[in-house]
């Protein structure tokens, strides 16, 4: 096989690595242009540096091919395409054990932002069942001029949803969030899994990570 060739098949492997990833493991932040692409970038990065690495060892063996600077030409996009798949295998390993342990079922949030300075804000009910593809959202205020109200997530809301849970490190979710100003109204979500379930209460939307992630869908 040629040499081009091979950087050719290396170059698909590549593609297909990426592909995996942003499917399987953790999806790039397309909303974040250049957050996604120094992303990409530095996982291509990696993958040459690792893979030249062990290239210019491999290249040390001495083979059919005469001359190590010639067999350097080959054994680099070998190794890089057997960094490639070795990664590859490794987070999928990884990625397995991840799905099981947030193979998320329900997820019930009672949201609120009711405080000092937000009379007419909605307080939320929201029941969320993955396993059976529905939602319930009921919405109430404090002033009774408001009138309360129903509403369900789309498909493509659910499924953004699912797939913030499934990614997301759940244990390293703090049980309480708090802000420093009082009178903060208390929120709660309940994270119902196979293995465990989850409960944050949060005082005043100070949630990190995927709870604002949550909050910004479910909360309308």
């Amino acid at each position: 096989m040629t040499k081009t060739r091979l950087w050719i098949f290396t170059a698909i492997f590549i593609i297909l690595y990426l592909l995996f990833w942003h499917y399987y493991v953790k999806p790039f932040d397309f909303d974040n242009i250049l957050f996604a692409v120094i992303h990409i970038f530095s996982f291509i990065v990696t993958l040459f540096l690792f893979g030249f690495v062990s290239g210019l060892l491999v290249a040390l063996i001495p083979y059919k091919i005469k001359g190590y600077k010639n067999r350097l030409g080959y054994a680099i996009p070998i190794s890089i395409s057997f960094m490639t798949i070795l990664f590859a295998f490794a987070f999928y390993t990884a990625g397995s054990h991840s799905y099981s342990r947030n193979n998320v079922l329900r997820l019930e949030m009672h949201l609120s932002a009711f405080g000092v300075e937000s009379d007419n804000a909605p307080f939320i009910n929201a029941a969320i069942d993955f396993k059976n593809d529905s939602s319930r959202c009921d919405k109430s205020f404090y002033n009774p001029a408001n009138k309360a109200s129903v509403y369900s997530l789309s498909k493509e809301e659910m499924a953004k949803l699912l797939e913030l849970l499934k990614n997301a490190d759940l244990g390293e979710l703090k049980n309480d969030y708090s802000v420093d100003k009082t009178d903060q109204a208390r929120s709660q979500t309940i994270i119902y899994t196979e293995n465990q379930t989850y409960v944050i209460n949060d005082y005043g939307f100070a949630g990190e990570g995927v709870l604002q992630d949550l909050y910004k869908i479910v909360y309308k």
